[in-house]
């Protein structure tokens, strides 16, 4: 199979699974970072221990849930799993950046009759665009990346992502090293053109809260 074939699975399921988490750690973060209620920190840090436990822990219950529920093999069942492991360390990042966010503003939107999602996307949002595009880069990058539940939960060749395509040019007794020097530049293509194509705001985005005053 060739590296152009899981080149494009790759990308069914990155881009997704990176929008996906992205969306949702944005609300979660939202919400950790202005309402006040009283499981606040305890939510938190459930978002944190997910982030302790190794992946390799849960291959035997991930895919024994994937083929209880039937998505199993399939580009949902990949995307999902990605989205559920990341969502932690995501919303982690953005909840922090967001606390440096004046909570005034908030409350003025709240006094002017501006509704919670009205505020997340004409204020917050706006505001943490270079923490979300750093952060994009990095989920994209792992994503795109990933081998082991590319490994677990897809089992047609077709549906294999870049990592195992690379892996399945290397026979057991023949290795094929200009096609895996070939695959590997066209697999490291696309997180070059996405960092590239975020490279302002990431690095804006590496650089929040460094300098005082």
């Amino acid at each position: 199979r060739s590296s152009g074939t899981s080149t494009i699975t790759g990308s069914i399921t990155t881009v997704p699974a990176s929008v996906g988490t992205l969306f949702l750690s944005s609300l979660s973060a939202f919400a950790l970072a202005f309402y006040r209620f009283r499981l606040n920190m305890t939510v938190l840090m459930i978002f944190v221990a997910g982030m302790l436990i190794p992946f390799q822990m849960l291959l035997i219950p991930v895919y024994q849930f994937s083929n209880t529920v039937g998505i199993y093999a399939t580009f949902q069942g990949v995307i999902l799993f990605h989205i559920a492991f990341q969502l932690g360390f995501c919303t982690f990042f953005l909840r922090n950046f967001m606390k440096t966010i004046p909570a005034s503003l908030v409350q003025s939107a709240r006094i002017d009759g501006a509704n919670d999602f009205v505020i997340y996307r004409k204020i917050i949002m706006p505001l943490t665009v270079s923490s979300l595009a750093a952060l994009s880069v990095l989920e994209f990058t792992w994503i795109w990346n990933d081998y082991l539940w590319g490994l677990v939960l897809i089992q047609s060749d077709n549906l294999k992502p870049v990592t195992l395509g690379l892996v399945m040019l290397q026979g057991q007794w023949v290795s094929s090293y200009n096609l895996i020097a070939a695959g590997a530049i066209i697999a490291a293509a696309a997180p070059i053109a996405i960092f590239l194509f975020f490279q302002r705001y990431f690095i804006q985005g590496l650089t929040v809260g460094a300098i005082k005053g």
